[in-house]
């Protein structure tokens, strides 16, 4: 399921690139346009663990919001949490920093918030991604 999630990713992403230019207005319409396609296949299984739920464009800023569907937030102890934020932190981080396709991300330096709820709905966490963590 994770390959799905990268390839529905990387396919916004291609058509965001090729009409992303400079300017603040149009970024923003870009992402908008971005997140509204990603949300037409949501919700989704992304593992065992993880439903993506749905994306949200703020000005220049794209929030992912997840489901960790076997967990309510208070099952999960401040040790699984802080584990999982590491884990998820230096994943996320490589891939903003690294992958061709999220270029167009720290290029215009847009920020990205992935959000993790427990199956309650109740937020656990949310792991922020910006340019300035990419080691130049």
């Amino acid at each position: 399921m994770r390959l799905k999630h990268i390839i529905i990713v990387i396919t916004a992403l291609s058509s965001l690139s090729m009409v992303f230019n400079a300017q603040a207005k149009s970024i923003q319409d870009d992402l908008i346009t971005m997140v509204n396609t990603i949300n037409k296949q949501l919700p989704m299984t992304i593992d065992k663990e993880t439903r993506w739920d749905s994306s949200v464009a703020i000005g220049k800023k794209v929030i992912y919001l997840y489901t960790l569907i076997n967990f309510t937030a208070k099952q999960l102890s401040k040790t699984q949490v802080t584990k999982f934020t590491e884990i998820q932190t230096k994943t996320l981080v490589n891939n903003y920093c690294t992958l061709p396709a999220m270029a167009v991300f720290k290029n215009n330096a847009i920020k990205l918030d992935y959000t993790y709820r427990g199956k309650e709905g109740k937020h656990i966490i949310t792991i922020p991604i910006a340019q300035t963590d990419c080691i130049h």
